[in-house]
């Protein structure tokens, strides 16, 4: 065998840059031995499969166009497998049929790869992610078969790339003036920037020695994307989307780095975002890896993207990025790109040093936790835009895990659709979140067009996240989001008080608009977890953990339980309890009339019956289902200054939250004459 043959081609033709010797070596590995025995006992079971299955019309060309579309992703996603079992086993029965069904691709005559569903949504656009991840699995299964793919077949393939692939995402983006490209063309927020023009720069690699002027025109313009994205995101490495599609947008960067790398020579992964991509999906892991927190459309449970992980870790010798895909993959197990991109020389490094507590300016969004065990308390604090991709209208929520459990849990995404994309569907609504709602309605939303960091660029509907400080005992943020209740209110600054291990003070200061009416604000808290009422407070009783709830403010206080929701998991649908807390509404046909207050707009009245300015507080206290240490908690009001007492069992601590937006807290241990204050 020679060394051009030895060295496995990944991404694109010539392979992972990966020597044999160093995969056959892995597969042994307890990591992997598993894995590949079932890996290649069900490549042998599709070998008695029908090649190309028969789809019989249906009359209706929307079903049998999807139909088709689904048979050949199916085809080109087998390839891709038989060709690497093939390299790594030496099958040639393995590699015959992977050639095959290059074969049946390239003479498959479907229209188009674009979907019908993106093509009702983007009229104007001739390729979407289907077209990408086609073009990119093409290109790939051709790097592993190439060797048994005869050069009719490779002119057949290159052929039907420019045609149905890279060639069509190249004239929707890189051919016509910066005016009329496609959307996602300079989206560089966007997992549609890097799905694009990483399958169009992968399939360009692959196939430059067919057409060089053509194929550098591709990599020209989907390097140059893909290099503004990596620019973009060099300081934190956050993505505005979730960190579902983090995934999904910075999966294709680093196949597509390492094409470039393997084929050229040229290596990006000197870039800076490299060395800081782990921070944001180890944030934002919940403890025990049951997930990711999942604002947005983000999914929830599971954990997944260990390959990508991998990969950071191997390329820019990360070795915190090693120890969380070893944790992903210890809760999800490998997957054939693990094995491809994963270095077990690399040496995990846990995050036990880092803090615990983090703020990502760039997407306004913290996260707390009590420690880096998987048992730890954490919460996680939303602001960024609803201009955002993916999004939903739930700035300034919520979501609290504790003790390996979901207390309070952002209900999520019950999938795609026309509607979902064309209006509010509940769970967008901001009343299936962990925030604040007036008069029953949304927040505002602005088109989902803008894709920088920039709150401001697309509208007045973002919150705000700063004044972030951690010391030994507590941290506290504030979060401001008034501009996506602009039509309502004057203020809604919410701050979150995180008293170390397991006490979180959240407070609201609201000032409504004058208006010849009253305001109905409601405070929501879900959780997947049955509630109870315990006369001045209310649990959330999980299996591992319960949830103290004690509400201070507003008051005369009422709440009340909302009918159930349904969390975004559509495979395991789970009821979700909903407790609404509101202030004092006044309906006047309840009082005698000779009692009967006068309006507030009423100029008769000394002062106003209601408003403008409203708080609300809470204090959530995180406990191990039987545990004691319930806290005794007092409010306190001086003035303009809205105080709260709570007394633990080794610490008492006073919170103020001033009048002019500025936070103490005074913390105190029973047995000591010591005091400590934190200034915000």
């Amino acid at each position: 065998m020679s060394d051009k043959q030895k060295r496995l081609g990944v991404y694109p033709q010539r392979g992972m840059g990966r020597n044999l010797r160093d995969l056959l070596r892995m597969l042994e590995t307890p990591m992997f031995a598993r894995w590949w025995e079932g890996f290649l006992q069900q490549q042998e079971a599709d070998l008695a499969s029908p090649l190309w299955p028969k789809i019989l019309p249906t009359g209706d060309a929307v079903t049998d166009l999807d139909a088709r579309q689904a048979r050949l992703m199916a085809a080109a996603n087998h390839a891709e497998t038989l060709g690497l079992a093939f390299a790594l086993s030496g099958d040639r029965r393995l590699g015959k049929r992977g050639r095959d069904l290059l074969g049946k691709i390239a003479a498959d005559e479907t229209p188009t790869w674009m979907t019908l569903v993106h093509k009702s949504m983007y009229p104007g656009v001739s390729a979407d992610l289907h077209v990408a991840i086609l073009s990119k699995t093409l290109a790939c299964a051709y790097g592993w078969l190439s060797g048994v793919v005869s050069t009719e077949l490779q002119h057949a393939l290159w052929s039907k790339l420019k045609s149905h692939g890279p060639g069509v995402i190249y004239r929707d983006s890189g051919e016509t003036p910066r005016s009329k490209r496609a959307w996602w063309s300079d989206a560089y927020n966007s997992n549609w920037c890097s799905v694009l023009n990483g399958g169009m720069g992968i399939a360009a690699l692959a196939f430059r020695e067919m057409d060089r002027r053509t194929t550098g025109r591709w990599l020209v313009v989907a390097k140059g994307r893909i290099v503004t994205m990596l620019d973009m995101v060099a300081e934190e490495g956050a993505g505005l989307e979730g960190t579902s599609y983090w995934f999904t947008c910075f999966g294709p960067i680093l196949e597509f780095c390492e094409g470039l790398r393997n084929t050229t020579g040229e290596n990006l992964f000197n870039h800076p975002f490299w060395t800081v991509a782990h921070q944001y999906s180890t944030y934002l892991a919940m403890p025990d890896f049951s997930g990711f927190a999942n604002f947005g459309d983000a999914h929830y449970p599971g954990v997944h993207g260990s390959w990508v992980l991998y990969g950071i870790a191997s390329r820019a010798r990360n070795g915190r990025a090693q120890w969380l895909a070893n944790r992903i993959c210890e809760h999800s197990g490998v997957s054939h790109r693990d094995l491809l991109f994963c270095d077990p020389d690399i040496e995990e490094i846990p995050p036990d040093d880092l803090p615990a507590s983090r703020l990502f300016k760039s997407i306004h969004l913290a996260t707390f936790r009590s420690s880096w065990d998987e048992d730890a308390v954490f919460l996680a604090f939303k602001g960024g835009s609803n201009s955002w991709s993916h999004c939903h209208l739930d700035l300034a929520s919520f979501i609290l895990h504790a003790y390996g459990e979901p207390l309070v849990v952002d209900p999520g995404t019950l999938g795609y659709s026309d509607h979902y994309f064309n209006s509010v569907e509940p769970p967008v609504s901001t009343a299936w979140h962990n925030t604040l709602i007036v008069d029953g309605g949304n927040q505002r939303q602005p088109p989902r067009y803008r894709m920088s960091y920039d709150l401001n660029e697309g509208g007045d509907a973002y919150g705000e996240l700063s004044s972030f400080t951690e010391s030994e005992g507590s941290a506290i943020i504030r979060g401001d989001a008034t501009t996506a209740y602009a039509d309502t209110l004057e203020r809604f600054h919410r701050y979150v008080v995180y008293l170390k291990p397991n006490c979180f003070v959240v407070y609201d200061d609201i000032i409504v608009k004058d208006a010849r009416t009253q305001r109905h604000l409601e405070w929501l808290l879900h959780s997947a977890a049955p509630m109870v009422e315990l006369g001045d407070r209310i649990e959330i009783r999980g299996e591992k953990a319960t949830l103290v709830v004690q509400p201070l403010l507003p008051q005369p206080l009422h709440y009340k339980f909302l009918p159930h929701r349904t969390t975004g998991n559509a495979s395991h649908p789970v009821p979700v309890y909903c407790l609404s807390l509101r202030q004092d509404w006044h309906h006047l046909w309840n009082v005698t009339p000779g009692d009967c207050p006068f309006p507030q707009w009423d100029s008769r009245r000394a002062a106003p019956l209601y408003g403008p300015r409203y708080h609300y507080l809470v204090v959530l206290t995180a406990l191990r289902t039987g545990e004691s240490g319930i806290p005794k908690v007092e409010l306190l009001r001086v003035k303009e200054n809205v105080c709260v007492r709570i007394a633990r069992a080794k610490q008492s601590h006073t919170i103020v939250f001033g009048g002019d937006g500025k936070v103490l807290a005074w913390t105190r241990a029973p047995d000591s004459d010591g005091t400590s204050w934190n200034p915000v």
